[in-house]
């Protein structure tokens, strides 16, 4: 089940391990960021038995949109499936409005984000920031589209 991402679903979230950082991040800021998530309708929810298990955010600039996640710890094989397909079907949505690139920041020590990268065909650019200025460090990867 998929659905316009709505306020709650960020309170029902589970994040995985590898994630909870950048959730407290976001939970210190939810009062100016998850109305302006919810307002822009660039993400969505999948749920499973009506809990959150992935939600899914495309930020699009001109040519280039840069796609992110969150992901449940309690997240199956088939819903990972189903996210997915779902990035895919906004990356064909995104180039038929003109995108050329979708990139994603990935923590350097996340393996798992960095194999759902590359089941997409991204690459690693090599660039790497500590983009939260937190102490962890990013690489972007990208897709031409």
């Amino acid at each position: 089940n998929m659905r316009v991402f709505e306020q709650d679903d960020f309170k029902k979230m589970n994040p995985q391990k590898a994630q909870i950082e950048e959730y407290a991040l976001m939970q210190s800021r939810e009062s100016v960021l998850l109305p302006w998530i919810e307002e822009e309708r660039n993400t969505v929810t999948i749920l499973h038995d009506e809990t959150p298990i992935v939600i899914i955010g495309i930020i699009p600039d001109p040519g280039i949109s840069e796609v992110w996640a969150l992901i449940s710890k309690d997240i199956s094989r088939a819903g990972l499936v189903m996210a997915t397909k779902n990035i895919n079907l906004c990356a064909k949505v995104m180039k038929g409005n003109g995108h050329t690139i979708l990139k994603t920041p990935i923590r350097v020590d996340f393996e798992q984000g960095k194999r759902w990268a590359r089941m997409f065909d991204m690459k690693p650019t090599g660039k790497k920031e500590d983009m939260f200025k937190n102490g962890i460090e990013y690489e972007y990867w990208r897709k031409e589209l």
